[in-house]
């Protein structure tokens, strides 16, 4: 339980990534409910990030998409009026992230959780997609993957760490949290 009288609020960051989502339908009035009271919950913190994942299958379709978008927003608000970002973290091909991005970029606490070894399952050659959405990445899940898509240790992998943080231009201008 999250509480204002814990200890944790002398803590500078907090980031809370939560499966409630991916294991409840994202639109449903459960997990919207679910998800406003973590925001206020999350609220006693200076600066709380809420990261929120959404499997690709459930966002495919243009009804799905559109639902989920509707309730992207008004979760993005409900956020914004009490001091919360909120982080999407997308399963999907970067067309459809891309999509996703484009459609709630203009909600000022918008963002999005890029997880490095979901990239890598969509696409081997995931760097490219950097250029497009590094204006939204305000988190990074750093992962590293093997040839068979096994998540392994970091650095043991297929995934050029250098080459991401070059694409990204982590150096100069990514402000977002790891």
């Amino acid at each position: 339980r999250i509480k204002k009288e814990t200890s944790l609020l002398k803590y500078k960051r907090i980031i809370l990534c939560d499966n409630f989502a991916i294991k409840n339908s994202f639109t449903s009035q459960k997990t919207q409910e679910y998800l406003k009271d973590l925001i206020n919950r999350l609220s006693f913190f200076k600066n709380a990030m809420l990261i929120i994942p959404i499997f690709s299958k459930k966002i495919q379709d243009k009804q799905n998409f559109t639902s989920h978008i509707k309730h992207s927003s008004m979760l993005l608000k409900h956020a914004m009026k009490k001091n919360v970002k909120i982080s999407f973290e997308i399963f999907n091909k970067d067309k459809m992230i891309r999509k996703f991005c484009l459609k709630l970029s203009k909600i000022k606490n918008f963002g999005i959780t890029y997880d490095t070894g979901n990239a890598y399952l969509f696409n081997k050659n995931f760097y490219n997609e950097l250029n497009f959405l590094k204006k939204f990445v305000n988190h990074i899940h750093l992962k590293d993957r093997d040839k068979l898509g096994r998540n392994v240790e970091l650095g043991k992998g297929e995934i050029n760490f250098k080459k991401f943080f070059k694409e990204l231009n982590f150096k100069k201008k990514y402000k977002g949290t790891i």
